[in-house]
């Protein structure tokens, strides 16, 4: 990525105003979009987005199904439809954009009990599309 590019995505991120704040986290993500898979960590959520990094790179205005593994939980939580709002290398910012209620419900009750987040540190199960994940 150039300078002129990178600048202008810290730019972008600097002047968002967050709806919601976000709660340091440290779990595993899945993320599908143009035919490819992404694998990598969430480290900060809230109940409309969060800041990951992964092993794929994403652009600006992505959309794309992700699917991560909360720490107090046993399977994936999935998000029909999220959009890259910011990128910087291999790290992004995600915004939910299409949730089912019930998921929504679970990821907010997973932020109504973080108390120190040190403590959310997950060992997700393995990940298969043959899983019912939601």
């Amino acid at each position: 990525m150039n300078d002129f590019k990178r600048m202008e995505n810290a730019m972008v991120k600097q002047l968002t105003v967050r709806a919601y704040s976000r709660c340091a986290v440290r779990f595993a993500v899945r993320y599908f979009a143009d035919g490819v898979v992404g694998q990598g960590t969430v480290w900060d959520l809230s109940r409309n987005g969060w800041r990951a990094s992964g092993s794929h790179p994403v652009s600006m205005g992505l959309e794309m199904a992700v699917y991560f593994h909360l720490p107090t939980e046993n399977e994936w939580l999935a998000v029909d439809q999220a959009v890259v709002r910011w990128v910087d290398g291999l790290t992004f910012g995600l915004e939910i954009l299409d949730i089912d209620e019930s998921r929504q419900a679970r990821l907010e009750n997973f932020l109504a009990t973080i108390t120190d987040p040190e403590d959310w540190t997950s060992h997700p199960p393995s990940f298969s599309p043959s899983i019912n994940m939601w």
